[in-house]
């Protein structure tokens, strides 16, 4: 199944340019990663075609065919029309998260990187790790929003989306920017995700969030590695992460096991390097056994841990029971320059149609189904979403879409993942405006300014304002009276 190696001619592109630590010596010699290696970690049986192996990757993650095929091109494989392209706009995004990377690690030195790049610069130049989002971490409020200017200011984006989250009294912003991909019909849109969490936990259960990452950017990617198996099972990639991380440069097993269990991660990071001892034959006890002792505590932890009831229905309640808040953007701010927008620059607001209100859905990102219509005689539904993985609101015409499922104003919000696939565009204003929209000053260019009024909360960023929401159900008069608080704030300027 394996043939000869062929080095492919792309040299990689380093975006994170995190690498401080000088490599370590691999406790023992790991294998390399070969097409039978991926065969195994996916399930595919030996006599299965390589298109087989293809089919099921794009199955487990829209991704993923990225790494396969620079798998099957380096073993010799020749890459038709399709599958070269695939390679080389996966490769152009990289480039275009490095761009961004760079310019706003010179608007905010202190931001912090984990995965993507920062693993992906221990990969051979010829083997593409898969290529989806930015994640990006602050320290405050302050940095986000002018990490989120410079992005803005950089590149086309059409969704923001935003959550917030409360851990120990401190409230935090995490915030999605996307844009369509060069190939928006096959690709999904660039995600550039800014968080004032290094890791979002588990909502409502005893994994709280957690705010910084390790100073020691190997652990800080391997943690984030183990933290997403609260949003999803362990694949493939993780697996060839954790084998190009403990090839090149691995942590001592202890310092490892410390770090997880300080990070409450110790359960996830076992499993992780079980999956992935498992299905490449890597020889990962000596990393495994540390880690056991801790595993078994933490769970004790969380087993023993007080559980919050259904999630409450309030603002602030919602915060503090450990519940993300997320926001419905009702406009959004002309930001978007050639160079990163200035603090005094003035904000042209763009308000979104009552006739197109946005209905965020709470759907798997890899089969996310289009979400139904609201109309101004059902509520809208909203399903609130987790920060790490925000929602992206679809602009849906009433007099054009599906009858509304029916939802109870008192159904507690599910906190799933949703899908990036459907960014929306900027709106012309909304009846009883002007044609031309009203520039204005806005919040303060570096935080966001809470407003709660007739019994809804608002709040105003310097890229959109967004009414707040803690169920399913966004009634149609509460977006309406969001709407109308907001000219009452214009009008006091």
């Amino acid at each position: 199944m394996t043939g000869a190696r062929t080095e492919a001619p792309e040299a990689r592109t380093d975006a994170s340019d995190a690498r401080t630590e000088a490599p370590r010596t691999p406790t023992a010699p790991l294998p390399d990663v070969t097409l039978d290696m991926l065969y195994r970690l996916l399930g595919v049986a030996e006599h299965e075609s390589r298109r087989e192996l293809i089919r099921r990757g794009r199955r487990v993650s829209p991704r993923l065919p990225q790494l396969l095929i620079s798998a099957a091109a380096r073993e010799g494989v020749a890459l038709g029309s399709g599958a070269s392209d695939e390679l080389r706009r996966a490769r152009a995004r990289a480039g275009r998260y490095a761009d961004l990377f760079d310019a706003v690690r010179a608007a905010v030195p202190g931001v912090r990187i984990a995965k993507g790049p920062s693993v992906a610069r221990w990969y051979p130049p010829d083997l593409l790790r898969p290529v989806g989002d930015l994640d990006l971490s602050f320290a405050t409020e302050d940095e986000l929003w002018r990490a989120a200017l410079t992005v803005t200011g950089r590149a086309p984006v059409e969704d923001i989306v935003l959550a917030l989250t409360r851990h120990e009294g401190r409230t935090s912003v995490t915030l999605g920017l996307r844009w369509p991909a060069e190939d928006e019909l096959l690709d999904r849109p660039y995600n550039v995700e800014l968080s004032m969490v290094a890791f979002p936990g588990d909502p409502g259960s005893a994994v709280p969030p957690r705010r910084t990452l390790p100073a020691d950017q190997t652990l800080a990617d391997l943690l984030a590695l183990a933290e997403e198996r609260f949003q999803r099972p362990f694949h493939a990639k993780d697996a060839v992460d954790v084998l190009m991380i403990l090839t090149h440069c691995p942590p001592p097993p202890a310092t490892l096991a410390e770090a997880a269990a300080a990070h409450h991660l110790a359960p996830e990071l076992l499993e992780l390097l079980t999956y992935t001892q498992d299905g490449t034959q890597a020889p990962l006890d000596a990393f495994r056994t540390p880690l056991h002792e801790p595993a078994a505590a933490e769970l004790a932890r969380r087993e023993a841990a007080e559980r919050p009831a259904d999630p409450p229905t309030t603002v602030d309640a919602r915060l503090d029971a450990g519940f993300p808040v997320a926001g419905l953007r009702l406009n959004r701010r002309d930001t978007q320059t050639t160079d990163a927008a200035s603090p005094d620059t003035p904000a042209t607001l763009h308000s979104v149609s009552p006739d197109t209100l946005a209905a965020p859905r709470a759907v798997n990102p890899d089969t996310s189904p289009t979400p139904r219509a609201a109309s101004p005689d059902t509520p809208a539904t909203l399903h609130s979403v987790s920060p790490d993985t925000l929602a992206a609101p679809r602009a849906v015409n009433p007099d054009t879409s599906p009858t509304p499922r029916a939802v109870s104003p008192d159904t507690p919000a599910t906190l799933h993942s949703v899908s990036p696939d459907a960014p929306v565009a900027p709106r012309a204003v909304h009846p009883g405006t002007s044609a031309a929209p009203a520039v204005h000053p806005g919040p303060p260019a570096t935080r966001s300014v809470r407003h709660d009024t007739n019994g809804i909360t608002l709040l105003r960023t310097p890229l959109a304002d967004f009414l707040l929401v803690c169920g399913e159900v966004v009634s149609w008069a509460d977006y309406e009276t969001a709407l109308a608080a907001l000219d009452r704030l214009e009008a006091v300027r």
